[in-house]
């Protein structure tokens, strides 16, 4: 899957101590966020890299805006293409695809499969 990490400047870390970071630019879709930290202060009396471990997961939803969800994106590029279609072609035949867009669907089942593939092929050919 695809991987966004935030950065922000070095801080002082205690045990219970909560801290936020923004993440920008996200696209529309479910999304996973872990956070993770390690002391790197070489005064500390732990090691310098000691961890501190992995924070619990959490999970959001980035919703779609008539912009972001586009129809037939599969690939979620802004654009419905040939690349949209292979990429059914490929969900059709059962092979992996990595990360897809699920607002492409255009039937509102849910899924991307044989009704997106027309819908795109038609797009592309300008019949819609």
């Amino acid at each position: 899957g695809d991987t966004a990490y935030a950065m922000w400047d070095k801080v002082p870390v205690y045990q219970g101590m909560k801290f936020t970071a923004t993440v920008k630019n996200i696209p529309p879709g479910k999304w996973y966020l872990r956070a993770y930290a390690h002391n790197t202060n070489p005064d500390s009396d732990a090691a310098q890299t000691a961890s501190l471990g992995y924070g619990a997961d959490i999970s959001f939803t980035i919703p779609c805006t008539p912009e972001t969800c586009i129809p037939g994106d599969v690939n979620g590029d802004g654009r419905v293409s040939l690349d949209d279609a292979m990429l059914v072609l490929r969900i059709l035949a059962g092979m992996p695809v990595g990360n897809i867009n699920p607002n492409a669907d255009v039937n509102g089942d849910g899924k991307i499969g044989i009704e997106e593939l027309g819908f795109i092929l038609q797009k592309v050919a300008e019949l819609r």
